[in-house]
């Protein structure tokens, strides 16, 4: 009992409210002091804490973000050197990655080792659209595109790749919800960017904002509402019809149609969720443009052995 009160005694106070009020403080904190006097699996207690907060209400908050980092990092690192090592280093990769992304919005080329070519890809099609609307969808998606496809980079500090895939995941939650905001509002007043209005990028780009509205299930519902009837007016790409068609499925529990989701089971790759009506698939992917099965899961590479 004497021994337990003075572990307790000895604990630095996790300051919650005031760092949640302040992300530069939260930032700033010395999460490694809260080593003192607790095990690495109370300091990420304290972290799944805040982590189920979050489940309830969506994107964390910039100072929850810089919170749970700190807390993680500080259970992980094996000493309060390497917790510093840990910071310093991610912090300077998320201030290169930032200008990179930033060059890569601007139309400047960039490598590709840390922003995917795909923004690059959406930027001149933003710069070619045919209507401002065209542009302001593509030039969101070039955005969510930049967010997404940050990889930490290799490095001998082993906490590194989790900062960098715990802020990429927040960036991609706060996008990825703005859009789906901004795109609920313009196709209620304005309908969907249609191919004879807009052109295939913009109507390829707004279904990608779609896809990735994960959250707001009954705005997908929405959205494939309106490109069922698009799609027999060639309105719309059927391609992209099928994948919102299965995602969606996917998220709700049922079989899919098309066999767009998969996973890999025991080193093969399958459909996941089942696809209804099997026998007629093959025909379906062709009647909405999509290759064989054969030839997609050939795209996708091998399966990790098992």
């Amino acid at each position: 009992m004497i021994a337990l009160t003075l572990a307790s005694a000895l604990q630095t106070p996790l300051p919650l409210a005031t760092l949640r009020a302040d992300p530069s403080a939260a930032r700033d904190f010395d999460y490694w002091s809260l080593r003192a006097g607790r095990t690495p699996a109370e300091v990420q207690a304290l972290a799944g804490s805040i982590t189920a907060d979050d489940a309830a209400k969506g994107c964390r908050t910039e100072a929850e973000l810089e919170i749970v980092l700190g807390l993680e990092s500080a259970a992980e690192a094996n000493s309060a050197a390497a917790w510093r090592a840990d910071h310093e280093a991610a912090a300077k990769f998320e201030r290169e990655s930032k200008a990179l992304r930033a060059k890569a919005l601007a139309g400047e080329k960039v490598g590709d080792q840390y922003i995917s070519r795909n923004v690059q890809t959406f930027v001149e099609q933003a710069q070619a659209a045919r209507t401002q609307r065209a542009r302001a969808v593509i030039e969101r998606v070039a955005i969510d595109q930049a967010g997404l496809s940050v990889s930490a980079p290799q490095s001998p500090v082993p906490g590194v790749e989790r900062r960098i895939a715990l802020r990429s995941k927040h960036r991609y939650c706060v996008v990825s919800r703005d859009n789906a905001e901004w795109l609920k509002t313009e196709i209620r007043s304005r309908g969907w960017f249609t191919l004879s209005a807009d052109g295939p990028d913009a109507d390829r780009a707004a279904w990608l904002m779609v896809q990735h509205s994960d959250h707001d299930p009954a705005f997908q519902r929405e959205a494939l509402a309106l490109l069922t009837r698009l799609k027999d007016q060639n309105e719309t790409s059927k391609r992209n019809y099928a994948y919102l068609y299965d995602r969606l499925a996917a998220n709700e529990g049922r079989n899919q149609l098309y066999a767009t989701q998969a996973r890999c089971r025991a080193g093969q790759r399958e459909p996941h969720p089942a696809v209804d009506q099997p026998e007629g698939l093959e025909a379906r992917r062709a009647a909405m443009g999509l290759e064989t099965l054969e030839a997609y899961y050939a795209r996708w590479g091998a399966c990790p052995k098992a």
